[in-house]
């Protein structure tokens, strides 16, 4: 799967605060095989530095990081710039969920144990539809 940025000749910039540390580093080699700068970071914080060094295309904050859950920080996030795009990691899938999600400004709620390949295109779906 290529990433149509990359088609285009843009290295797409990805900020990842994770607190499953093995998911994260296959999304990372996922991402960076299709030609993505990714940055990983193990707290809301770290992230949040990141965001505002890199300005990253996208934006994956897991629910339960150590510091702050990814919904709080998915909320910052948009406050700091409403059109980033940022995906939640939730094992959550209730309506429930997708209302607050959609509250804190998520682009989509993704279930880790769906794969990497179901956040791949979940992710490039969204940027594909944002053009």
């Amino acid at each position: 799967m290529e990433s149509w940025l990359v088609d285009c000749g843009l290295r797409p910039r990805l900020v990842f605060g994770y607190a499953d540390s093995a998911y994260a580093v296959q999304a990372s080699r996922f991402f960076r095989r299709q030609g993505w700068e990714v940055h990983l970071a193990n707290s809301a914080a770290q992230a949040h530095d990141l965001i505002d060094k890199l300005q990253p295309q996208v934006v994956i904050f897991d629910a339960h990081m150590p510091d702050e859950s990814g919904w709080l920080a998915c909320a910052k996030t948009m406050l700091d710039d409403s059109d980033r795009r940022v995906f939640l990691l939730t094992d959550e899938s209730s309506r429930r969920a997708q209302a607050f999600g959609d509250f804190v400004g998520a682009v989509k709620l993704v279930r880790p144990n769906q794969g990497i390949t179901s956040l791949a295109e979940e992710i490039l779906g969204s940027l594909a539809e944002a053009v």
